[in-house]
């Protein structure tokens, strides 16, 4: 979404409106703010001058355009929404650090705007990423899976080789750490070497790659992430 210059957005709040100012305070969120997964975030907004549209969007840092998450009329007034990480057509919002941005129309036009900052808590895993498979060969060697965090917290991670999704308590343990809280996304790569923690081969198989979060400050943050496929083929 592109942003408009101060200048700019005073000219279009002055055209059709016969000349009242129509002007956008958030009042929530007052910073950046962490959503955290099965959490809520609450939005808050005063209008004055008339009536208008607001649309919120998150948008990537560094990036121009972004997800549309509230798009609604904005009577004069207060107004609040409560937020649950999903965009306008109910799909989860990726985990990542976003510009949260506000954006007011008249009759179409922008006219008035703000910008707060927005992290998505949460755990990507990108390789392999979900709908792709990785063979791999124990004649190859150590190799590498790769995720994604998006936590300002210190979180516990364990990455898992799950037989079957449907069943609990079947997944085979590769890798444990603790993660520091991070203000960006950042990489954190899990190297497999066709065994678990305890050092014992993992038999060949096809499995779905896992990673379970935990945080021990907050019992309640558990949470999963789940990856591609790994068909484990290992030397016989």
């Amino acid at each position: 979404m592109r942003r408009l210059t101060p200048l700019l957005l005073l000219l279009a709040a002055c055209g059709d409106d016969g000349g009242g100012l129509v002007e956008l305070t958030v009042v929530e969120p007052s910073a950046t703010v962490e959503l955290l997964p099965g959490g809520d975030i609450d939005l808050a907004w005063t209008v004055t001058g008339g009536d208008a549209e607001l649309v919120v969007s998150v948008i990537p840092l560094n990036e121009t355009t972004g997800i549309v998450i509230y798009d609604e009329a904005a009577p004069e007034g207060d107004g609040s929404f409560s937020w649950e990480g999903l965009d306008v057509d109910g799909n989860l919002v990726p985990p990542d650090v976003y510009d949260l941005d506000f954006t007011l129309f008249v009759d179409g036009d922008p006219v008035d705007d703000a910008l707060r900052n927005i992290s998505v808590h949460g755990v990507i895993v990108v390789d392999p990423g979900v709908g792709e498979t990785r063979v791999v060969l124990g004649s190859g060697g150590e190799t590498d899976f790769v995720y994604v965090t998006v936590s300002q917290r210190v979180i516990m991670m364990t990455t898992s080789l799950d037989p079957d999704l449907a069943a609990l308590g079947d997944e085979i343990a590769i890798d444990e750490r603790s993660i520091p809280g991070e203000f960006v996304p950042f990489d954190r790569t899990v190297h497999f070497d066709g065994t678990d923690l305890d050092g014992t081969a993992i038999a060949g198989g096809v499995y779905t790659l896992v990673v379970d979060a935990a945080d021990a400050d907050d019992p309640e943050l558990v949470y999963r992430a789940v990856g591609g496929t790994v068909d484990w083929q290992p030397l016989n």
